[in-house]
């Protein structure tokens, strides 16, 4: 059985980050290929201030997943103004991380996740979310698709 619950404070999720990070780096190797990794407990450090930082919005959420009282998946998720060319309301979700441990994917946690944080969305008056994949992590694009998400922009990086 999955229990999903507010995380008790930030760090709770840090191994689940730096497990994100390392399949980062393995389905994005065209990344790595051009920019070096910092590692992951620099990427933690990093996410864990931006983290706080979000945790001080009124709309902020992070959440955990457990199955069998074993932290396995998170998600952190956001509220922001929205504004462009289509009309997705005056604010809009951001699901600034979604991560499952590599063995409890395909069991329905992910899921369960962003069902609570549309449902945290709804209430906030959310009609629309907003959610980036890193290039080459194919399967969280299918993931969100079967959640009826649709592409709208590509992000690029390039040298300067």
């Amino acid at each position: 059985m999955t229990v999903v619950r507010a995380a008790a404070d930030i760090d709770e999720v840090a191994q689940l980050w730096k497990s994100l990070t390392a399949h980062h780096y393995e389905v994005g190797a065209a990344i790595g290929a051009r920019v070096p990794p910092v590692g992951p407990e620099a990427s933690w450090q990093g996410r864990r201030r931006q983290y706080t930082a979000w945790s001080a919005e009124p709309d902020w959420l992070l959440l955990v997943a457990e199955r069998d009282d074993v932290v396995q998946g998170y998600a952190a998720a956001r509220v922001t103004s929205s504004a462009g060319a289509w009309d997705f309301g005056d604010r809009v979700g951001r699901l600034e991380t979604l991560a499952v441990a590599a063995e409890a994917r395909g069991h329905g946690l992910g899921t369960a996740l962003v069902a609570e944080v549309r449902a945290h969305w709804r209430r906030c008056g959310v009609r629309f979310a907003i959610v980036s994949v890193i290039g080459g992590n194919d399967s969280a694009r299918r993931f969100y698709e079967r959640l009826d998400a649709v592409e709208f922009t590509r992000t690029s990086f390039f040298p300067v």
